[in-house]
């Protein structure tokens, strides 16, 4: 009777061992799945800040420049792995420290830009978030309406072009 009893809690202990692995084995698939989804929503917001028109550059509440999309990089004519970690001061020469208030009004308006050691007319607004427990400004420049213009055009004339060179 005991070997029986001994052999009936064995079993008990072994299909409850069995379910909580499975139910380890399910919250860890889970996980993995929520990872991969996370990952990919990752990846279609950078892929969206990196290709917008505008610059968009995103800095911790000192300034310090956290992101820096492509059209940053083409309107300062610097690289984002350049800038990363510099201060914002460095390109816009107004923000001077402890001046970081002022972005929270929104739109900063039109300030001097520096390119090549050039001052250059640069239209920002402002947006300031609060994230994880620390605030982050988001500055976004307009690139100029003739460049976008001009992608306009060039946009507009290929497919025409294309449209044209299928019936070929």
């Amino acid at each position: 009777v005991f070997v029986i009893a001994m052999v009936g809690r064995l079993q008990r202990s072994e299909q409850h061992a069995l379910s909580a692995n499975a139910a380890k084995t399910s919250l860890l698939h889970d996980l993995e799945l929520q990872k991969n989804e996370l990952k990919a929503s990752s990846d279609r917001l950078d892929t969206i800040v990196q290709n917008a028109a505008d610059a968009i550059i995103t800095t911790n509440d000192r300034g310090d420049i956290e992101s820096f999309n492509h059209s940053a990089e083409s309107i300062f004519a610097c690289s984002a792995e350049d800038l990363l970690g510099r201060n914002m001061q460095q390109l816009i020469p107004t923000l001077q420290a402890g001046s970081w208030q002022m972005l929270e009004a929104g739109v900063l308006g039109v300030v001097d830009g520096i390119r090549h050691g050039v001052a250059f007319p640069l239209e920002i607004t402002t947006s300031k978030v609060h994230v994880l427990g620390q605030d982050k400004f988001i500055l976004i420049a307009p690139t100029s309406p003739s460049v976008r213009k001009s992608n306009a055009c060039s946009k507009n004339s290929f497919l025409p072009s294309a449209m044209n060179y299928a019936r070929h």
